[in-house]
């Protein structure tokens, strides 16, 4: 009977062990997958801002371009070309 007893105190303190290992595990597990979601929402803000900023500044820099050849007389444009030959 003393034999069981002793199981049986044994079998309480692995279980408490295991509880612990898996409380401390699911801790571990929760802190990762955080880390990743806000890993995920800064990567896909960033993303966001750097596009538009792409945009803006590809969309400035044509606005110079075309201002440029606009001023310059040597260019002439295709549609340009196209209207002095049906007149």
């Amino acid at each position: 009977v003393e034999h069981l007893e002793y199981d049986k105190v044994a079998q309480a303190l692995e279980i408490t062990k295991l509880k612990r290992r898996v409380k401390k595990l699911e801790k571990e597990n929760k802190v990762k997958v955080l880390k990743l979601q806000r890993l995920k929402r800064v990567g896909t803000s960033q993303r966001v801002d750097t596009s538009e900023d792409t945009v803006m500044v590809d969309a400035s820099n044509q606005g110079r371009i075309i201002d440029y050849l606009d001023k310059d007389d040597d260019v002439a444009l295709m549609y340009d070309k196209e209207e002095d030959k049906k007149e």
